[in-house]
């Protein structure tokens, strides 16, 4: 019997598996409605990422759907992603009561670990060359997601601060690793790529919510 078995939906759906299944038996609570929200945020997420690869490569608007699989396939965008998980997120908070954060930011980094050994392993956005040697950029952030993970594991904050914690960090990261990752296809702008544009707006977010934070603080 062959199996035809595409590498980046296999470590994509690993990494959901994976990170779905931290979220949920990081408490054991309230079961039914964390596994309703995290179906709703997945699928919100998916559409948003792919939306977003979309935007980013516009030319391939239209042959998208022939060359590749437009659900199983390649071609989604993290940042459009977790930008759905954040809409998904708010809406849950606010018009139900099946969010419950706990475990869930540790989740997101460890799936995110997983899902980009997928990406280096299908070829994508390799890194660029030093010499005679290759950058491994996505084995390097796959990484240092791990260590996000044991970072928001291991520290307890309250989920706003840690939204905003993990929000800044990994910004910070992406920036820095995009300069290595010599993914010209998608955009770049002022020698910045699309990513890093992203990245810098969510830096300054991060920073301004923390100063006016502080600020409040020393007020009361």
């Amino acid at each position: 019997m062959n199996l035809d078995v595409s590498i980046y939906p296999l470590f994509f759906g690993i990494g959901c598996g994976v990170g779905l299944s931290y979220y949920l038996l990081s408490s054991k609570d309230h079961l039914k409605e964390k596994l309703i929200y995290s179906i709703g945020t997945l699928a919100l997420s998916l559409i948003c990422a792919k939306a977003f690869f979309i935007i980013s490569l516009p030319s391939y608007a239209y042959a998208i759907f022939h060359y590749m699989s437009f659900i199983n396939g390649g071609g989604y965008v993290f940042y459009g992603g977790l930008l759905g998980g954040m809409l998904s997120t708010y809406l849950f908070k606010k018009y139900s009561n099946n969010f419950y954060s706990n475990g869930l930011i540790p989740a997101i980094c460890l799936g995110h670990c997983i899902g980009r050994i997928g990406c280096y392993l299908t070829g994508c956005c390799f890194g660029i060359k030093l010499g005679d040697w290759v950058v491994p950029v996505q084995l390097v952030e796959s990484a240092s997601l791990l260590m996000l993970f044991f970072y928001f594991h291991k520290k307890k904050q309250k989920f706003l601060d840690e939204v905003h914690s993990y929000l800044f960090l990994y910004a910070a990261l992406r920036f820095f690793l995009e300069f290595f990752r010599g993914d010209i296809h998608r955009g770049i702008y002022l020698s910045f790529s699309t990513s890093q544009w992203i990245s810098v707006a969510i830096i300054l977010f991060m920073s301004i919510i923390s100063k006016k934070t502080f600020l409040n603080f020393k007020k009361s």
